[in-house]
């Protein structure tokens, strides 16, 4: 995809073939506005608490903003903080939400497995290049 391309927007309402198509080709499905919002919101609130202090929600423009120095996985920050992120019910029960088990059947054609351990992706500013560096999933999942 170039990157200047916009998103191709997908919905539920469309032919579910024309779905696992698109997911075939591009990788993804962008439908916006899915998921309900409030159980967005709550999910990135719970979080956020568990970021405190190193990252918190603008006043200004309601986006997550880091205060501090950058961390990324490994590092002690990221050490206190990720064990803490892992601990929260509301982040492994999302996945498990009937919308995301609806989508999943739909755009894989057949029943589904939630997979049991959850990884969060997160990335601060000011290290490009050391988004996730090569590592072993169970060093933050033992």
């Amino acid at each position: 995809m170039d990157e200047n391309q916009e998103f191709i927007i997908s919905r539920m309402e469309e032919d579910p073939e024309v779905l696992r198509e698109r997911f075939q080709q591009w990788g993804y499905l962008y439908i916006k506005n899915y998921v309900d919002k409030k159980k967005c919101r709550q999910l990135l609130t719970d979080i956020l608490a568990e970021l405190a202090p190193h990252i918190a929600l603008n006043a200004n423009d309601d986006l997550p903003v880091l205060h501090g120095a950058p961390f990324f996985e490994t590092d002690a920050t990221w050490d206190e903080v990720y064990p803490r992120i892992q601990s929260l019910e509301a982040f492994h029960s999302f996945f498990h939400e009937p919308e995301i088990i609806d989508l999943m059947r739909t755009v894989s054609n057949d029943e589904v497995f939630v997979y049991p351990i959850k990884m969060a992706r997160i990335s601060t500013p000011g290290k490009i290049g050391y988004e996730t560096p090569p590592h072993q999933d169970a060093y933050s999942h033992h």
